[in-house]
């Protein structure tokens, strides 16, 4: 990082964006987009905006420690997601058939080149790997900040509603609510034509 700020050295990375954040220089790309689910979906971080903007107080070692802790968690969430993916579709043969024949068809059609509007034509595919998402999900819990007033109403005879305010934090466990009979039936099995 010395050596960049010495040299002026700019790369399109994770490490530059992390020093202009320790700058104050980020730029933000404006937004009014709330999406409304009816329950709590994250708050946009006001990091980064101009009315808001300030330096960081992040040392080198800071950054390095940040860069790491993005590379490992993407690296290790895409290669579990490969694997799994591999996993299924070798004891799934008649699924692996499927997907290769919509990859044949589309490589045909562009060709022998897979291009964008090709990738965006396979169903099946994008079928077969929110499937995966759903039964080996990457990450154990997701964590929301409510932006609105919500209410848990109780399940069972005896217990209270939950009253969530606006701005607090809700964590929900992935593993327990993509293997919930209620949302998924036979939730052990894999199906990606649940998703057709």
């Amino acid at each position: 990082m010395a050596a960049r700020e010495r040299d002026g050295i700019v790369r399109p990375d994770m490490i530059h964006l992390l020093m202009e954040a320790r700058k104050g220089r980020l730029k933000h790309e404006r937004s009014n987009d709330v999406i409304d689910s009816g329950y709590a979906v994250i708050a946009e971080s006001k990091i980064g905006k101009e009315e808001h903007r300030q330096k960081l107080n992040l040392s080198d070692d800071d950054v390095t420690a940040q860069a790491m802790i993005f590379f490992n968690a993407g690296f290790d969430t895409v290669a579990a997601f490969m694997c799994f993916t591999a996993y299924e579709l070798a004891v799934n043969p008649y699924i692996q058939e499927r997907l290769r024949e919509e990859v044949d068809n589309v490589l045909r059609e562009g060709n022998g080149t897979l291009t964008y509007e090709g990738l965006m034509q396979m169903e099946y595919m994008d079928m077969v790997l929110t499937e995966v998402l759903r039964k080996w999900p990457p990450s154990t819990s997701i964590d929301r900040k409510c932006v609105k007033p919500y209410t848990i109403p109780p399940k069972r005879e005896g217990e209270k509603p939950v009253h969530l305010k606006k701005g607090d934090m809700v964590i929900m466990v992935m593993y327990g609510m993509q293997r919930d009979e209620k949302y998924f039936p036979d939730p052990d099995r894999f199906d990606p034509e649940r998703f057709s």
